[in-house]
């Protein structure tokens, strides 16, 4: 996503209050190379990936109910609009 405050801004105006938003973010691909898995394994495993949802881009009217590194590669958002 290009625009992390746009997309979220436009997520958050077609939820309806109450609803739940979740997000995954995944950062390795099935069809990802033999040098991208490696790359992904050696370099990418040793960051958190939670540490790229962007909570600033998160509108006012979403709660971040849940974050979650649920493996070395994706990360997991729950947002509930109030």
């Amino acid at each position: 996503i290009p625009d992390d405050r746009s997309a979220m801004a436009e997520l958050a105006r077609v939820l309806k209050p109450g609803g739940v938003l979740v997000c995954l973010d995944e950062q390795l691909y099935d069809k990802a190379s033999e040098l991208e898995r490696v790359y992904f394994e050696k370099v990418l495993a040793s960051h958190d990936t939670i540490m790229r949802f962007p909570r600033d881009a998160v509108p006012a009217e979403l709660d971040l109910v849940e974050l979650h590194q649920i493996y070395q590669f994706y990360y997991l958002a729950i947002m509930r609009k109030g």
